[in-house]
């Protein structure tokens, strides 16, 4: 009987794959997409941007209604008709119809018709340099797509031209993912046509080339940053360029960025931000006394969730009590440095040990260490995280200064049996030394490896990487894994295999330790695994090689570069490819 329900389940399964290709396959042959590729078609592709949106228009002006009639009107009917479908499908046809247009449209070279497929169906749009041309016609007919909500650009920056006829397109987009270039003209245009936006992440804004005025412009509806502390000094509020903005991304940097910074947290009381940690960064500023303590004093229930404390900021009496008022703080980042070693420890124990206790809501850690002289610090904070670690559910520690051995990292993991995502930014060693034995991590689903300053050469690989496979030894329910990857580590992962069954597997592969072989071989490894998604990251570091290596590198990183390792793989095991990373995060974890 269990088995016909089973074998029910499978052919109804089957024939919505097969009823929502059908259905995309329907809409790709509808004729205002043919009439759209052929005028399309008619302009060459190296004409600059300027000069493509003028014919565009010119072409669409001159035409006397007959691009209306053939393209306009029958691809503004598709597109409403497809957003009823959409809206009115089952959950599970819907889910299956965006991500069979998206999967084909993320794809390096995907083809014309993939993309206006992905802007009709999905509300997810991922912009790629190759959609220029489309993008500008589409916009010259003035046709809109209501059902994209997120634009996303991850290997093509943003200019002002894409921009301006890209966000008119979207009427109701509430997120921006992007790569953007730092003109004060891209800006402005995201602040004039999507003033709606709740998630903003522009994770690659070279902040330093940016004035905190010019900043301030951008979410103070043209205001400059003196007239926005004027007016903060006076008690006054100020109209807001994103009213309904939850979530803010940047690369701010600190302290130059701090009076800026101030007056965000201040304005966009229900906004959570998200910075990047500078390690090189003043640590005799502290952000938490400067910005943090006196946002959260006047207002509890901010909706900020990050706290960047450095161990010093333990010495302040009123720390925990800050903290705890603090509604929605879910997220802590504790810096320790050379400078931490000369506070009272016992009073940082304490100080700390009741910021575990008492913020209900804490779930992720970040623990950076930046010097290796923090010997009693380290202890300092294990001794706590003993007691308040079995809350803590994800967790992330960063090595910037070779003070973390393989011993005191396994210290510092076992505090945390309940985790279920894991970061490791570590620096290379060459060997791999500890008395200690990992606990083990029931209930770790995803795991990533990051390595600072990654070793030239394979043989330097192999014993970091025994650390790293005693890790993934005991996390049976692993699912989804990030690493640094070339021939040594993959024989280390395919030696414990049946440990776990991952769904996700994500390689970071630098172009100087991989070959054809390698190539071959993960693409059987994934065969015979449960993986059902792969996405690459390409790592080049031709620099540091050798010069008798060089000649090898930049081969092996023109053949990476093209693709071809990632489509190989891709059509040889069956897996789904991701080209991108979807976080887009401007933290290192």
């Amino acid at each position: 009987m269990a088995s016909i329900v089973v074998l029910n389940n499978v052919k109804k399964v089957s024939l919505q794959i097969l009823a929502a290709e059908a259905y995309i396959f329907s809409v790709a042959d509808h004729g205002a997409i043919h009439c759209l590729f052929s005028l399309l078609r008619m302009v060459r592709y190296d004409t600059p941007k300027g000069e493509l949106r003028r014919i565009f228009h010119q072409m669409v002006s001159s035409t006397n209604g007959r691009l209306e009639r053939s393209i306009t009107k029958p691809l503004a009917r598709l597109v409403a008709v497809v957003n009823e479908v959409m809206n009115t499908a089952p959950k599970s046809v819907a889910i299956l119809l965006r991500r069979h247009v998206s999967g084909r449209a993320e794809m390096i070279e995907s083809r014309e018709a993939d993309v206006i497929l992905q802007l009709i169906f999905s509300n997810t749009f991922v912009f790629q340099e190759h959609h220029i041309e489309l993008i500008m016609l589409l916009s010259a007919l003035k046709i809109k797509f209501p059902r994209v909500t997120t634009l996303l650009s991850y290997q093509y920056s943003l200019c002002y031209e894409v921009l301006d006829v890209c966000l008119p397109m979207m009427p109701n987009l509430t997120e921006i993912r992007a790569l953007v270039d730092d003109k004060l003209s891209s800006l402005r245009v995201i602040r004039d046509q999507a003033k709606n936006l709740e998630r903003l992440f522009l994770p690659a804004l070279c902040i330093c080339t940016m004035k905190n005025d010019d900043m301030s412009r951008l979410f103070f509806k043209g205001t400059a940053l003196k007239l926005v502390t004027e007016r903060f000094s006076l008690g006054e509020n100020l109209p807001l360029s994103f009213p309904k903005l939850k979530h803010l991304a940047l690369p701010f940097k600190f302290p130059e960025s701090l009076p800026l910074f101030k007056m965000l947290l201040h304005y966009y009381k229900d906004c959570n931000f998200e910075w990047h940690y500078m390690q090189n960064s003043d640590v005799s500023v502290s952000l938490f006394d400067s910005a943090l303590c006196p946002t959260i004093e006047l207002n509890h229930g901010h909706g900020l969730k990050h706290c960047e404390l450095r161990y010093e900021d333990l010495r302040f009496p009123y720390i925990d009590d800050v903290l705890t008022k603090w509604t929605n703080l879910q997220s802590l980042l504790l810096v320790i440095s050379g400078s931490s070693a000369t506070i009272d420890h016992e009073h940082a124990r304490s100080k700390l040990t009741s910021i575990l206790k008492n913020c209900s809501k804490l779930k992720l850690l970040q623990v950076c260490v930046l010097s290796s002289n923090v010997d009693k610090c380290f202890e300092n904070v294990v001794s706590v995280f003993r007691q308040g670690g079995v809350k803590i559910k994800e967790l992330c520690l960063i090595d910037s200064g070779s003070g973390v051995s393989h011993e005191r990292a396994i210290m510092f993991l076992n505090c945390f049996p309940n985790i279920t995502n894991l970061t490791l930014h570590l620096c290379h060693r060459p060997s791999y030394k500890s008395t200690l034995k990992l606990k083990g991590f029931s209930k770790l689903v995803k795991f990533k490896l990051v390595i600072a300053d990654p070793p030239i050469t394979p043989d330097y690989m192999f014993r970091f990487f025994l650390f790293i496979i005693k890790i993934l030894e005991l996390c049976p329910n692993l699912q989804d894994l990030t690493l640094p990857m070339e021939h040594i580590v993959l024989n280390l992962l395919k030696s414990i295999q049946s440990s776990f069954n991952l769904r996700t597997l994500n390689c970071h592969v630098c172009c100087n330790l991989v070959d054809m072989n390698f190539v071959v071989v993960l693409t059987q490894f994934i065969i015979d695994s449960s993986i059902e998604e792969l996405s690459f990251k390409r790592l080049t570091n031709v620099a540091r090689l050798p010069p008798d290596l060089a000649g090898m590198a930049v081969v092996d990183r023109e053949f990476i570069n093209s693709d071809q390792m990632a489509r190989y793989v891709s059509t040889g095991s069956g897996v789904a490819l991701r080209y991108h990373d979807r976080a887009c995060r401007v933290q290192p974890w």
